[in-house]
């Protein structure tokens, strides 16, 4: 189980036009397995890139088709069982 922050990588990184990208992040709690999905904009600025998890206007709809996609995938990733066994 995960304690640091430098512990903690994310299951899948989704990535939309725009420098959109989803990370989820496969968590285990008390009640068990569960996931967790942060968004994030990449862009550039006088030759630095930087990240930040706030969106313009016109970022909302493509980060509502990346939510989307999120949603499929995490319900993908419940849905897949781990293999017991190869024999």
């Amino acid at each position: 189980m995960a304690t640091l922050a430098s512990d903690f990588y994310p299951e899948v990184v989704l990535q939309e036009a725009g420098g959109l990208s989803a990370s989820i992040y496969r968590c285990f709690g008390q009640q068990g397995e569960y996931f967790m999905t942060s968004f994030a904009r990449t862009f550039e600025y006088e030759g630095q890139t930087y990240v930040t998890d706030l969106f313009r206007h016109e970022h909302l709809l493509p980060l509502s088709h990346l939510a989307q996609r999120a949603y499929v995938r995490i319900k993908m990733l419940k849905a897949k069982k781990p293999d017991q066994s190869t024999r």
